[in-house]
């Protein structure tokens, strides 16, 4: 493992060995009111983490008087890397997600809010509703882009783009196949 900070001595990149770990919990209010809780998991061998130092008040600190903090801008990620996710709430319960590929690259956005993933080498991901319809992907390259903000909750899935060797499969809720399976290349 190895950390390097820049020259006012705060963080600025991360190098992490043997087996990597993060559990991340997230809340935000939808614009109805009701909480919204994604609990994410990041798995790999290896993973590289850039930081950069944002203007923002601390903790127990008002709006307006704040202080730099480090934040994650950047993480890369190999050999092997699984991402979990799953949101709760008083209103809407989604399945888990995950997304699993050789290497994965993920970006945040102020106040490390994930913005997007990158999953290239034996690409997968899959999804499962609050009713049990589950639909599973997998391809040579995937992105996934996210919305961020309290109106939408905790970084909701706007889009996933896969390309190469597209396979992909949807089951009903019942577990009873669905479309079937679909091969589309790019």
């Amino acid at each position: 493992d190895l950390l390097a900070f820049d020259g006012k001595g705060d963080l600025h990149t991360a190098h992490l060995e043997q087996g990597v770990l993060f559990n991340s919990r997230q809340e935000a209010k939808t614009a109805k009111g009701p909480a919204v809780e994604l609990r994410r998991t990041w798995k790999s061998q290896t993973a590289d983490v850039v930081f950069v130092s944002r203007a923002g008040a601390g903790a127990g600190m008002p709006a307006g008087r704040g202080m730099e903090r480090v934040e994650p801008v950047s993480i890369q990620g190999d050999g092997g890397v699984v991402v979990t996710s799953e949101s709760t709430g008083a209103s809407r319960t989604s399945g888990p997600e995950k997304l699993e590929a050789d290497v994965v690259t993920g970006a945040f956005g102020p106040g490390s809010a994930l913005t997007g993933l990158e999953g290239t080498g034996h690409a997968s991901f899959e999804q499962r509703s609050a009713d049990g319809a589950r639909q599973v992907s997998s391809s040579d390259r995937l992105e996934v882009r996210f919305l961020a903000g309290a109106t939408q909750g905790p970084s909701e899935i706007r889009s996933v783009v896969q390309t190469g060797h597209v396979l992909l499969v949807q089951e009903s809720g019942t577990g009873t196949p669905g479309a079937g399976k679909q091969g589309v290349g790019k």
